[in-house]
C-alpha cells in the first residue's frame, strides 16, 4: 500500500515547499529581496510613487498565482498518470559493482 501512494508522498512535501517560496514572493514583507527592493527604490528614486503593500501585490501575486499553477502541472506530471492513478516514487538500484563502477576504481577493505 505505501508502494501506491510514494509518488504522493515526494509530492506533497515539495508542493508545500514551493507554494510557500511562490506566496512569500507575492508580498513585500514575504521575502528579504523583496524589503531590500523597496529600500533600494526609496533611495534610488526618491520623487517616485512610494511602493507600497498593496501595489506591490498588485503587480507580483498573478507571477506567484502562475507560478504555483507550473508547479502544480509539474508536479502532477511527474506524480500523477495521466489515467489520474498516482505514480510510484523513482527508486535507486545499487549498482553490481558498487563504488568501483561508480568511480572507475577499486577498493580493498
Amino acid at each position: 500500500r505505501m508502494r501506491t501512494h510514494a509518488g504522493l508522498c515526494i509530492a506533497t512535501p515539495m508542493g508545500i515547499a514551493y507554494a510557500a517560496s511562490l506566496g512569500g514572493m507575492a508580498t513585500l514583507t514575504g521575502t528579504g529581496p523583496n524589503i531590500i527592493l523597496h529600500a533600494v527604490l526609496q533611495v534610488a528614486f526618491p520623487d517616485s510613487p512610494e511602493l507600497t503593500f498593496g501595489t506591490f501585490c498588485a503587480m507580483a501575486l498573478p507571477l506567484s498565482i502562475a507560478g504555483t499553477l507550473v508547479v502544480w502541472l509539474l508536479l502532477c506530471h511527474r506524480f500523477v498518470r495521466p489515467d489520474g492513478v498516482l505514480a510510484s516514487a523513482p527508486t535507486l538500484e545499487p549498482a553490481d559493482g558498487g563504488a568501483a563502477d561508480a568511480t572507475g576504481e577499486s577498493y580493498a577493505g
